[in-house]
């Protein structure tokens, strides 16, 4: 059975390096990492769950965001199931997010974050 692959869009790598860490120590899957949609789109790996954070400019201010990654998805037909994890609150962007087909939104801040997490992967792969 080949291994899956989880795929992280953060721009943070603190973070990013937690939930890799977390998801190949509590699962063995292999993680790739992606500090903006850019760099995930030039590359185009293919993966079995992506985890993305919306805001991914804190490197480049022109940076898509979370939404312009769902829509460039689209546009390469790519069926991956997307969970975005975020900070954000507002209903407005989440239920937009919904409509693009995200899979679910887990709060970074909320402090079932990690059994959120570890529920979507169980649930999603």
């Amino acid at each position: 059975m080949d291994a899956k692959t989880v795929i992280i869009i953060e721009d943070s790598e603190i973070i990013a390096d937690l939930i890799k860490k977390f998801i190949t120590d509590k699962f063995g899957y292999v993680v790739k990492w992606f500090d903006s949609a850019e760099a995930y789109f030039k590359q185009l790996v293919r993966g079995d769950l992506v985890f993305l954070d919306f805001y991914l400019d804190s490197k480049n201010r022109n940076a898509m965001n979370g939404l312009d990654f769902l829509k460039k998805m689209n546009e390469y037909d790519l069926h991956i199931p997307v969970i975005t994890i975020s900070g954000i609150t507002d209903k407005r962007i989440i239920e937009e997010l919904r409509k693009h087909k995200i899979v679910n939104f887990i709060d970074k801040d909320a402090p079932e974050f990690w059994n959120r997490l570890e529920n979507e992967v169980r649930t999603n792969l």
